[in-house]
């Protein structure tokens, strides 16, 4: 799960890039993207030509009780600062 889209110094495209390499290697893992903002839509367009867009799934925002329930179901979550 990765949750920053809002500021781009917390690096999604980074995060995005980086999930792509380890998709590609293990093939059940999917990636949660928390949040909607300016680099949303960059994100979103680098999953399709590393082949695993049907794996990321873009929630935009949710309430707080909603992040809380997703976040239990995670087992890494990348926490930039």
């Amino acid at each position: 799960m990765f949750v920053g889209l809002e500021r781009g110094k917390k690096g999604p495209l980074y995060a995005a890039k980086a999930y792509a390499l380890v998709a590609q290697k293990h093939k059940n893992l999917e990636l949660h993207v928390i949040g909607d903002g300016r680099t949303a839509l960059p994100s979103r367009n680098c999953f399709p030509a590393q082949g695993c867009l049907t794996d990321a799934f873009f929630h935009g925002y949710i309430p707080l009780e909603s992040y809380y329930a997703v976040l239990g179901h995670m087992d890494i979550v990348m926490a930039p600062s």
